[in-house]
């Protein structure tokens, strides 16, 4: 953790420096030998394989609405204030390309929502505003105070939320069982129960199950069907159970 905090920016890196960061590599050659025999000792590879494969091709594009949610869910903001938010929202973007940095470090959401608030227009305003950069300030200050002007003259947008299916105590109680049940099997199977699937997703799947339009719970080809989708059909029609035992200090599924 030495360098943790280091200037990675200054030339020339030195020697400690170039160290630090060949240690991020040179173990990892070694990490994928013995997790590969891991995963086949498991029969898991080809699905780790499939998953990697797939993040690959997720596309590194700006996701507007996605981010103003977000920032919203955070701090909440009035109708009004919402065009506000999505231009700035964009700016960050443009900005963020321009000097090839993450968003967050160009004006973290905290500080969008801030700006949304305090909608400054002038340098000493804008510099008064908790977490924007100075030199961001100074540097876009101009564009940031257009932005700001612009949505402020839009129409006040009320963010539309999907229609959520009312859950019963039963309901509940159903999907946090089978939930359990699936998080216990993949923690036997070797599998993180997070990356096979959420409440939500079962929430979602349950609920639309016997509607005219019931919500896949995979997607076909994915791995997760293979994992746990074909079991998880015939669990819930009586035909396949679950058995874990506790061995070599974890638990481990006993049935193919």
């Amino acid at each position: 953790k030495g360098h943790t905090f280091t200037n990675w920016d200054a030339r020339p890196l030195t020697a400690s420096q170039l160290r630090y960061a060949a240690d991020d590599v040179r173990y990892l050659p070694l990490v994928w030998e013995r997790l590969r025999c891991e995963l086949e000792s498991r029969g898991s590879l080809a699905w780790a394989l499939r998953e990697c494969e797939l993040s690959t091709k997720i596309p590194a594009r700006f996701d507007e609405e996605s981010q103003v949610r977000r920032t919203i869910k955070s701090w909440p903001m009035k109708p009004a204030q919402i065009p506000v938010l999505r231009l700035l929202t964009r700016l960050r973007d443009e900005i963020a390309r321009k000097e090839d940095l993450p968003h967050r470090v160009v004006m973290p959401d905290e500080t969008l929502a801030e700006i949304v608030k305090q909608r400054p227009v002038s340098p000493q305003q804008m510099a008064a505003v908790r977490g924007l950069p100075k030199r961001f300030a100074q540097k876009y200050g101009d564009a940031i105070a257009q932005a700001v002007d612009e949505g402020g003259k839009m129409p006040p947008e009320k963010l539309q939320h999907g229609k959520s299916l009312e859950e019963t105590g039963e309901d509940r109680a159903r999907i946090d069982a089978l939930l359990a049940i699936v998080s216990a099997r993949c923690i036997a199977m070797g599998l993180a129960p997070g990356m096979v699937l959420t409440r939500g997703d079962l929430a979602r799947w349950w609920m639309t199950r016997n509607s005219q339009k019931p919500e896949a719970l995979f997607e076909a080809g994915d791995w997760r069907v293979d994992a746990v989708g074909n079991w998880l059909d015939s669990f819930l029609k009586g035909d396949a159970g679950v058995s874990i035992a506790w061995q070599d200090g974890r638990p481990k599924l006993l049935e193919p």
